[in-house]
């Protein structure tokens, strides 16, 4: 799928193209006959869909449902109709061969203000003229289906199901008199049940559901453009509720959801199933994954569905698998940890720990140490559970077996370095280590919440201290942050009730400090991209010595300290100096405690 961006402030252009689903007349949708939806009658005739359904209704004006549920007029039945109204189909499908021509063989209203549709074409055939002398007063829906604002006869108001069930094309309607009544009879009418059901079939679902295809496609670009790595779709019945997490931080997209069609949820959703190839069940979870082309970048993404009282939720996963691997200089490192960690990458062998819960930049971390070591002399081989692919030169595993079994099988490999995502188990820790025992340099991720905690947790699967305080050479802690936008960053005092809580006073902030403001740049919040705040332990003999002497993550930390280690509320408070981040997105990351234990 090539996927298109489209603007999602909506002109009266755009708002056309979300209500017509735009069929030259030649085209066809794997029939043998051309077929037209309610929105593209009402367009060719200058009418509106509400009179369409009355003809409909009326049996004036034939048509049928299709398998997968959407009603279509036939172009045989629609020339019928028009003969007996005295046009001529031929003439006027001509004059609309490119959707942009005018309808002069067509009798029209006098002309409208822009804001409001034209009168009707002309009243069913089955009813007197002296029906349509009483008119409504208008209602008012959205700029999306203003089809229904206009002041329309009692009888064109649209209709509801009495039996939606029977086996008649089209069911049996009584009046509708609410908006939301008349909203109901043109998604009961025009909108199909269900999608197709494989990504082969996604032709013919942009033909007969254009309007949810683009607003699919319309969300996945908002995304894309935004650097989003999740979507989260989550309806609240008709309608849905949109957000996206975007560096690190899940945000509300209320422009965008208030940019798409009321009622229009479902279909989105449907969409992005048949997109990703997955059933249409709604009761079981599911998952799948896509690719997407955007220009120039190669999109992928993995779709997970979750059932719900108000309907599916989904999560999509957004990768850009075209983006450069991250380096080791782009990632916030002050020059002396760099210069440290990139001595300690430079061993043969060893066991270097990438500390961190899920969205810290543990995984970017490993990946750009990775990425440092690539080289025609050496042999590096790449275990994780679910695998990006790597630049050439790194030789990644297809786990189809536990991770523990990949390291053992690594290990006949003759490999010069192994990076594993994460060590889980205990078979994984004790394998991981035999291996950096072997002779292999060993990067490996964690779950842990600081350094200390990370040797705590590898001493908790049962591994030798005495062989872990040998083999161990490092770990490192990183804390993604956003980074300001430096085009509408503005300077604040200090908030004093906020340092007090973090153990500081002004005389420890004696430097302009920034807080986010927005603009269009940054797309109105304040941040644009991240960076991260790192903390390096380095292991030396004394932090070895307790480690093989059974001290905990506290006496490991104290160690650290007074080797010289900087916390990361000590960097994090550098960060702040430099105005790259602000107070209120150090203290979203670092925990209070941090800073007071850094401070005593």
């Amino acid at each position: 799928m090539t996927l298109m961006f489209f603007g999602v402030g909506m002109d009266a252009e755009n708002r056309d193209a979300w209500r017509g689903c735009n069929m030259d007349p030649d085209g066809g949708t794997g029939m043998t006959e051309k077929l037209y939806s309610i929105y593209q009658v009402a367009d060719l005739l200058g009418s509106t869909p509400a009179s369409v359904v009355e003809w409909m209704q009326a049996g004036s004006l034939p048509c049928m449902r299709l398998p997968d549920g959407p009603v279509r007029i036939s172009g045989h039945g629609l020339k019928l109709f028009m003969k007996s109204q005295g046009m001529n189909f031929d003439s006027l499908v001509a004059r609309d061969g490119s959707e942009q021509g005018s309808y002069e063989s067509v009798p029209r209203a006098p002309q409208q203000p822009a804001e409001t549709e034209p009168e009707f074409f002309s009243p069913p055939p089955a009813r007197a003229e002296n029906d349509f002398n009483d008119f409504s007063p208008p209602v008012d829906l959205s700029d999306d289906e203003d089809f229904l604002t206009n002041p329309m006869p009692p009888t064109s108001r649209g209709y509801l199901a009495e039996n939606p069930t029977q086996s008649e094309p089209i069911p049996t309607y009584k009046p509708a008199e609410t908006p939301r009544e008349q909203r109901q009879v043109i998604e009961e009418i025009e909108t199909p049940a269900q999608v197709c059901e494989t990504p082969a079939n996604t032709a013919m679902l942009e033909v007969s559901d254009d309007c949810q295809a683009r607003a699919a496609e319309t969300i996945l670009s908002w995304a894309v453009e935004r650097r989003a790595s999740h979507i989260h779709i989550e309806p609240d019945w008709d309608n849905l509720y949109l957000r996206m997490r975007i560096d690190g931080v899940l945000q509300d997209t209320r422009d965008l959801t208030e940019s798409l069609p009321e009622g229009i949820g479902p279909g989105i959703i449907a969409n992005l199933k048949a997109l990703a190839g997955l059933d249409l069940e709604k009761r079981q979870p599911q998952v799948a994954e896509f690719s997407l082309a955007a220009g120039e970048r190669d999109i992928e993404c993995r779709l997970s569905t979750y059932p719900t009282l108000r309907g599916e939720r989904l999560v999509i996963a957004v990768v850009d698998t075209s983006a450069e691997s991250p380096k080791l200089d782009s990632l916030g490192l002050d020059r002396e940890d760099e210069l440290s960690l990139r001595r300690l990458l430079s061993e043969s062998c060893g066991l270097v720990v990438v500390a961190g819960r899920p969205r810290s930049g543990r995984g970017t971390v490993l990946k750009a140490m990775v990425a440092s070591l690539t080289a025609p002399d050496r042999n590096i081989i790449s275990i994780e559970n679910s695998p990006s692919l790597e630049p050439s030169g790194i030789n990644q595993a297809v786990v189809e077996f536990t991770v523990a079994d990949a390291l053992f099988a690594a290990g006949s490999q003759d490999p010069d370095v192994v990076m594993v995502d994460e060590i889980s188990d205990a078979q994984t820790a004790s394998a991981a280590m035999n291996l950096a025992l072997g002779g292999t340099l060993v990067l490996a991720g964690i779950h842990a919440p600081s350094g200390p905690g990370a040797i705590e947790g590898l001493i908790q699967f049962n591994l030798d201290r005495w062989a872990l305080s040998k083999v161990l050479l490092a770990v490192v802690t990183p804390r993604t942050i956003r980074r300001l936008c430096e085009n509408c960053r503005k300077i604040v005092p200090p908030p004093a009730p906020l340092l007090e809580s973090l153990g500081l006073s002004a005389k420890d902030i004696n430097f302009p400090i920034y807080e986010a403001s927005g603009c269009p740049q940054c797309h109105h919040c304040g941040y644009d991209g991240r960076t991260a705040l790192f903390n390096l332990i380095e292991i030396n003999q004394t932090i070895a010595t307790v480690i093989r002497k059974g001290g905990d993550a506290s006496a490991v930390d104290r160690s650290a300290l007074q080797a010289g280690m900087k916390s990361l509320a000590e960097t994090a408070i550098q960060k702040l100096r430099d105005g790259v981040t602000s107070l209120d997105e150090i203290v979203r990351v670092i925990p209070h405690s941090a800073f007071i234990r850094t401070r005593d």
